[in-house]
């Protein structure tokens, strides 16, 4: 049981540091300074996308990981019970999601010189970036697990949360922005858990057989070969 947690923290230690920097680094700009240095300005929306990058690569370097170097047949040959895998890699994946958004919060909250009320900082701030994470801790298991191909699952762990949210923002337009953001969350939370159970499912029934050889006869139609 131990190697195999050392194994996986080995496998998120790189994606995982460097998220995690980039979190903490948001906070280093004083929010002040965006509207008077433009430099600033491109800095703190460059880490703005580059957080998120790397947080996806953080989710999908857990099973990404070990389909590159073509190990995770190896993987699925271990005498450790898939269950047993399953909950290892996902633990401790979400642990490491779950610290570069805590990570990003606290250097949010540190750095605004004028904090907001709890209550509006959630609404505004930690209840879209918590359904971002969710959403792509999920996405980034059932979508590497389906296709098998890291940047296919990049784009797709991206871009079917963006399709939700753009899809019922589009169909609640002129409606109050509570009910949106209820509408998105029960969606988002939805979407989250079915991601989970399919990447669960994949991942118990996940099958890596190489071709053995053999003839594959297709059937015939009586009276076609004349």
């Amino acid at each position: 049981m131990k190697p195999l947690i050392l194994k996986e923290i080995r496998l998120l230690l790189p994606t995982w540091a460097v998220g995690f920097l980039l979190a903490l680094s948001v906070g280093l700009i004083p929010q002040t300074a965006h509207y008077e240095n433009d430099f600033l300005r491109i800095l703190t929306s460059f880490l703005y996308l580059l957080c998120p990058a790397m947080l996806v690569m953080t989710a999908l370097s857990s099973f990404g990981g070990e389909l590159g170097p073509g190990i995770f047949t190896l993987l699925l040959a271990q005498p450790t019970s898939r269950q047993q895998i399953w909950r290892t890699k996902t633990g401790l994946l979400a642990a490491a999601v779950a610290s570069i958004w805590l990570a990003w919060c606290a250097s949010r909250l540190l750095c605004d010189p004028n904090p907001l009320a709890w209550r509006i900082w959630s609404y505004r701030t930690g209840l879209p970036t918590g359904l971002f994470v969710l959403a792509v801790y999920s996405g980034a298991l059932w979508t590497v697990l389906l296709v098998r191909q890291v940047v296919a699952a990049f784009w797709f762990t991206i871009l079917i949360p963006a399709a939700i949210f753009m899809t019922i923002a589009n169909l609640l337009d002129g409606h109050p922005d509570t009910l949106i953001a209820v509408v998105v969350t029960v969606a988002i939370g939805v979407y989250s858990l079915a991601g989970l159970w399919f990447a669960r499912r994949l991942f118990l029934r996940a099958q890596d057989v190489q071709w053995a050889g053999g003839t594959i006869t297709l059937p015939t139609v009586r009276g076609l070969a004349r």
